[in-house]
């Protein structure tokens, strides 16, 4: 956009900020570009608007300027944004956002247990409760190693009609599970049969329903599949955040989390891995394998490379494990005088060499290619000290040399133009056109008393002896 500062757009969580704070840091220290971190939101499409330069909240945001004072969205979530694409390129137009990539670690949701009764099991015989395998009713007891439901309490649990409970896909569980007991019909709707009805707050799967104190209490959203076809003795409650945050602080129990994030960091949780996720099966509503692995994505305003293209690379180049966005989150959470700022200060120290090629990289992405220091473009590596975007009369050809490939921006050849930034090739003049220079954007028209009827001409002949050619462009 207009401005002269780069606007990242913060997401609500831990690690989209801190992955945020790193990203200005090298912004403004390290390229000398003027960086602001704007006030976090809470979903990956609202981020989305923003970057287009959208004001106003769903579900109507407001848009149509250019100009945005958000340049990038750190950590958007594929699975927030990628099933709309088509909806937001057809209402954006060309203020749709630039996929900058991926951030190199992916996001994920599952059931987790924190790690007291994963111990204490694996010691006393050797069970691994982190397989889903290992919760069946009919091989291990394993309530054992958990707390009862009725040590979570009723106090900040949400009652069964106004969660998903009580929602459409429930009506999937009889077809697939076969618990026909664990439903029942209100006014015309499935709906889970909890405890106590629609006032109620707890579902008991069919391994403990008929002795609901060997239940294993879950604080989750619902996965009533997927506890009642693997037998599993699982209590299902939807709770407020603060009962989600507090319980399995109180009580050894299972909890419904996602990565990256850093609600239960501290209790050092682990995932219960259940079978690999099949889409087609989802997509049909069946939910018993695991929810899907998403990537996290970047996503910049579509003139970003045009004002910023050093920027643009550097941002496209950033990518982290999920053992240092763990780490990050740990960081956080365990030490209290830590700060988004902190940690992220303390990564580009410990890690000079991973950013530092970020920033000063020649690696360019096809549409690009490469300059030197005065921004001018040129074909070696050897002088060049980052990359920018192809401008018209250009185009973007791959180079390879001892360090990979790059790209870099040549001029079209005479008879060529190319009258559009980051294309790949040129387009030939039309017959009775002309292109006489390099780098044009625009072919010329054969004047009167000249034509050419070949494809990519560089000039036009005269006209024989006793003809003519009164009209131009022939």
């Amino acid at each position: 956009g207009a401005s002269t500062t780069f606007g990242i757009q913060q997401m609500a969580w831990a690690s989209s900020r801190i992955v945020s704070q790193i990203a200005g840091i090298i912004a403004q220290e390290v390229l000398g570009i003027h960086s602001t971190l704007l006030p976090a939101i809470p979903t990956s499409l609202t981020a989305m608007f923003r970057v287009a330069g959208c004001s106003g909240e769903m579900p109507n945001p407001v848009c149509g300027s250019r100009f945005s004072s958000a340049h990038v969205a750190m950590e958007v979530w594929d699975s927030g944004v990628l099933a709309q694409l088509p909806t937001l390129r057809a209402f954006l137009g060309p203020l749709m956002p630039e996929d900058a990539g991926e951030l190199g670690y992916e996001g994920f949701e599952s059931v987790y247990l924190p790690h007291r009764p994963k111990d204490v099991a694996l010691e006393a015989e050797g069970l691994a409760l982190d397989f889903y395998r290992s919760f069946n009713r009919s091989w291990h007891n394993t309530s054992q190693y958990f707390g009862r439901y009725t040590d979570v309490g009723n106090d900040g649990l949400l009652p069964c009609a106004t969660t998903r409970f009580y929602r459409e896909g429930v009506s999937f569980h009889v077809a697939i599970t076969g618990d026909a007991d664990g439903v029942e019909i209100v006014n015309g709707t499935t709906v889970a049969k909890c405890e106590g009805g629609a006032s109620g707050y707890w579902w008991f799967a069919p391994a403990c329903r008929a002795n609901p104190a060997t239940c294993i209490p879950v604080i989750t959203v619902s996965i009533m599949q997927r506890a009642a076809s693997y037998n599993m003795p699982w209590a299902l409650a939807v709770g407020t955040p603060l009962k989600y945050a507090t319980a399995p602080r109180l009580v050894d129990m299972l909890f419904y989390w996602w990565f990256p994030d850093s609600t239960f960091i501290d209790l050092q949780p682990t995932s219960v891995k259940f079978p690999t996720n099949d889409r087609t099966q989802w997509e049909a509503g069946n939910l018993k394998t695991e929810s899907e692995r998403v990537p996290m994505r970047k996503w910049v305003h579509f003139l970003l490379g045009e004002s910023f293209s050093r920027l643009r690379e550097t941002v496209g180049n950033m990518r982290w494990t999920s053992s240092e966005v763990y780490r990050f989150l740990v960081d956080l959470q365990t030490n209290a005088s830590n700060t988004d700022g902190s940690v992220a200060c303390e990564w580009l120290k410990a890690n000079p060499k991973r950013w530092q090629q970020w920033a000063l990289g020649t690696k360019c992405p096809k549409g690009w290619g490469l300059i030197d220091p005065a921004e001018a473009y040129v074909s070696v590596r050897s002088v060049a000290s980052s990359c920018a975007r192809c401008m018209p009369g250009r185009f973007s050809q791959t180079l390879v040399d001892g360090e990979g490939e790059t790209y870099i921006c040549v001029a079209c050849a005479k008879g060529e133009i190319q009258p559009s930034p980051s294309q790949s090739s040129c387009l030939q003049c039309q017959a009775g056109t002309f292109a006489n220079s390099e780098g044009q954007t625009v072919c010329s028209s054969c004047p009167p008393g000249s034509a050419t009827a070949a494809l990519g001409s560089s000039t036009c002949e005269l006209c024989p002896a006793g003809s003519a050619q009164p009209v131009s462009g022939s």
